[in-house]
């Protein structure tokens, strides 16, 4: 649980949850929500990652179909919002300082 703990921090680091959401409540809510239901989340990652043209990352394309699939879109979280989102998400990976375990 250690490396999933720490795999949780370092993904802290880089998200960009506080360009879209002000109150530091919220934003804390949702933190222990993600680190509630992390591992369960990286596995539909790598899951997704997988199966995409862009691996080992995720693309817009499976994000998308995820999103849908799943129910998460309607009248006010549209398709195009959704994808709005998820490019200004996008971390710039020459930028990230990328840590090992061991």
């Amino acid at each position: 649980m250690e490396v999933i703990e720490t795999c949780c921090k370092c993904d802290f680091e880089y998200w960009k949850v506080q360009n879209f959401i002000k109150d530091a409540s919220e934003i804390d809510n949702i933190k222990q929500l993600v680190r509630k239901y992390y591992t369960f989340l990286n596995e539909v990652f790598i899951n997704l990652s997988i199966k995409s043209l862009a691996y080992p990352n995720c693309s817009q394309i499976e994000f998308g179909n995820l999103i849908a699939a799943c129910g998460i879109l309607d009248a006010k979280f549209t398709q195009g919002i959704c994808d709005t989102q998820f490019i200004a998400s996008k971390v710039d990976v020459d930028k990230r300082n990328f840590k090992t375990f061991g």
